[in-house]
């Protein structure tokens, strides 16, 4: 039975169809926003880096627990992909039961205290867990360290433009390649890129 190696990642933890239907209507918006966001080779290598990790952790975790860590694999990986779609994308507005909306960065937080509570109460999961977060701290976490670096210095520029040590005129976001400001054209849109330096919406590098 060499199969299950491959399709221990894919089994549900429920036999409900109606949470199986949300599950991947919301793993679809996943894939599409991260695919925008990543394109097809990055997303992909990230998906099947997560089932490589997870097939280590289920190897590593042995025997005895290896069965039980086998049925939280589909869990893991999407919880995984979760907070990827949650750091690169947290400002996306997910409908909860197609009513109730809710930006997908508070989901993740939820997501990732819920991980955390698991490693400290299952032994057995704590490496399963931390392998399965090994593609998420490699592709995800640069991005939020980025933003929280481009954030810190706005903030910095924001309390010095305050204080007065600053002109009124001066811009906060000024795109690296073309040097146009928001002051300059105000109908810009500015993002920070992945190597950390900001563009505008014309200049921004492809993925």
């Amino acid at each position: 039975q060499v199969w299950r190696f491959f399709t221990f990642c894919f089994i549900p933890n429920t036999l409900s169809l109606i949470w199986i239907f949300f599950a991947m209507i919301i793993l679809l918006r996943i894939g599409d926003q991260l695919e925008a966001e990543w394109g097809k080779f990055r997303l992909n290598l990230y998906y099947f880096s997560s089932m490589i990790c997870l097939w280590a952790g289920v190897i590593l975790a042995g025997p005895g627990a290896g069965g039980s860590v086998g049925l939280q694999a589909s869990t893991l990986l999407y919880s995984s992909l979760f907070l990827a779609f949650g750091t690169v994308v947290p400002n996306y507005t997910l409908l909860i039961f197609f009513i109730l909306p809710v930006k997908v960065k508070w989901l993740a937080m939820l997501t990732g205290a819920g991980l955390l509570f698991e490693f400290f109460s299952i032994p057995a999961m704590r490496i399963p867990l931390l392998l399965a977060l090994v593609p998420y701290a490699c592709f995800a976490l640069p991005i939020a360290w980025q933003r929280w670096r481009h954030g810190a210095r706005v903030w910095a520029r924001r309390a010095t433009y305050e204080s007065g040590s600053l002109p009124a005129d001066a811009a906060f976001h000024i795109c690296k390649t073309c040097g146009r400001t928001e002051v300059d054209h105000p109908a810009l849109e500015f993002r920070i890129a992945g190597d950390g330096e900001e563009y505008c919406q014309d200049h921004l590098p492809k993925a």
